[in-house]
């Protein structure tokens, strides 16, 4: 289905590049302001709109909206052609709000199946009963349209918060989306049970960077469905309800593309780097069903608060129970460079844990061995302990690194950080890691490859500045110790990245 899919997204898109160059000499850029009028106005700068519903009504494809600072209520915008820009004025914030209470009013920003190339620049983004940002596509239109959604979504520099439930819903064949410098903060304030920072289901090749969760009702990011070769790096989630991150999760089987991935695995080859974690009420990071997952150089602290779970999670991904469809479990998974320290009061919680089943035939959360090495874990109340439930092993370290017959070079220590959650100069973590796939970027960055052997976590200890933990009141993103934000950790991800630009 995904090569159909492909092949529609391809004459969508090349026809929204015709459509585009065509009508490039007429693309407008409408101003709006809450002092401005829709009547007497004529979308100029010194004539500006006043409200988001009129000038949806005006916009084609190419055109570009600036907002002046202040509050436009939405009654669901609606971005419905490709290439289309929102951004606030420069050296401005303008606010887009939608209520919680109305259920007609779904989200605050709808980015319709035909707009791809959309833009969301320096905005902030409220409200929505259900989301801040929802992306649209063909998946379950079910009367035999080409396969196509809302591809190549730029967020930027936006703050998106107190959402009804998640606050970025991407929905299958949203593709190639960009998030990028953003603070995420306060979902689930009218739901609370499934409302999560990024909730990306079968969107392939996300990008999330240098993004700033907090709050979260329940997991901070998560691609699941067989989102595929989705990439999430230098971000900082603090205080979520759910998971951290989770590679994978529990999908109903409709979403998934069973052409393209007749394993149903739910993350194909996504990648987290270079992140710091802090205080999950369960995982820090999960993997669920995930297909080559790679976990590198990040920081989780304070995890599993609830006591549930581990700060390393393999999980299960039951797909509504269905026995028509396999249920595998994470398949060569690397994790290497990595601190995991579960909370202090969750003494009893180990460091990592691997689910096994008995229902629908039996089935595991590891299948096979995992690449693990050179990581820190960290149990502050205890000794850190390891549970693999495929054959009732608990124990500690050394007696983990035995049975998995990996874990090579990995310590049991306190992991000597700051209260900005980065290295001292005399943390075990300082020259203790491995060069892995490239990454040559920490959290703040610093270039990793100065001074090999290179620093566990996702902070490398290096004199100088580093972005503080949490960023300043009124910082959106991590911060920046640059006017760029800093670059991508991986050169391959650094090239997709300037194709976004």
């Amino acid at each position: 289905m995904k090569t159909t899919a492909f092949l529609s997204r391809w004459f969508m898109v090349w026809g929204s590049l015709c459509l585009l160059a065509s009508s490039s000499v007429m693309a407008a850029e409408y101003y709006l302001s809450p002092t401005g009028n829709d009547t007497t106005g004529n979308g100029s700068m010194a004539q500006p709109f006043q409200t988001l519903a009129h000038v949806e009504s005006l916009l084609a494809a190419g055109d570009t909206v600036t907002l002046r600072a202040g509050t436009y209520v939405s009654s669901e915008f609606r971005i419905r052609y490709p290439h289309i820009t929102i951004q606030s004025h420069t050296g401005e914030l303008a606010c887009i709000q939608a209520p919680t209470t109305n259920e007609n009013i779904g989200m605050a920003i709808w980015v319709d199946v035909n707009a791809a190339y959309t833009t969301l620049s320096r905005l902030e983004i409220r409200g929505g009963y259900y989301y801040g940002v929802k992306t649209e596509s063909t998946w379950n239109w079910g009367g035999g349209e080409p396969l196509y959604g809302a591809s190549h979504l730029t967020i930027s520099d936006c703050c998106v918060h107190h959402t009804g439930r998640d606050a970025i819903k991407l929905v299958p064949l949203s593709d190639d989306a960009l998030i990028q410098r953003c603070e995420i903060h306060h979902t689930g304030v009218r739901d609370n049970s499934n409302a999560e920072g990024i909730d990306n289901v079968n969107a392939d090749r996300m990008v999330v960077q240098a993004c700033y969760l907090h709050d979260i009702a329940t997991t901070g990011i998560y691609a699941k469905g067989g989102a595929t070769d989705c990439v999430i790096d230098r971000c900082l989630i603090m205080n979520t309800g759910g998971l951290g991150v989770s590679l994978g999760f529990d999908t109903s089987v409709e979403w998934f593309d069973a052409a393209a991935n007749p394993g149903y695995y739910e993350n194909i080859r996504g990648q987290l780097s270079n992140s710091i974690i802090v205080g999950t009420h369960y995982a820090g990071v999960g993997l669920y069903a995930a297909y080559q997952p790679g976990v590198y150089n990040n920081t989780v602290m304070d995890a599993v608060q609830s006591g549930q779970q581990s700060a390393l999670f393999f999980g299960s991904s039951w797909k509504d129970w269905d026995p028509s469809v396999p249920h595998h479990g994470c398949v060569e998974p690397v994790i290497k460079n990595n601190i995991f320290a579960v909370a202090a009061g969750a003494s009893q919680a180990p460091l990592v844990l691997i689910r096994h089943e008995t229902e629908l035939g039996g089935f595991s959360a590891l299948e096979g061995d995992a690449d693990l090495s050179n990581n820190i874990y960290f149990a502050p109340a205890g000794i850190a302990s390891f549970e693999d439930r495929r054959s009732d092993f608990t124990g500690g370290l050394a007696d983990w690194k035995i049975h998995m017959q990996s874990d090579n070079n990995s310590l049991e220590a306190a992991p000597g950080l700051t209260p900005q959650y980065h290295l001292q100069a005399s943390s075990p973590a300082v020259g203790a890691g491995v060069g892995v796939n490239d990454i040559i970027f920490d959290y703040d960055g610093s270039r990793r490859d100065i001074a090999p052997p290179v620093d566990i976590g996702a902070d490398e200890f290096i004199s100088g500045a580093t972005l503080p933990v949490p960023p300043p009141e009124g910082t959106i993103g991590i911060g920046t110790l640059g006017a760029s934000g800093g670059p991508a950790s991986h050169p391959a991800l650094w090239g997709i990245l300037l194709l976004f630009q």
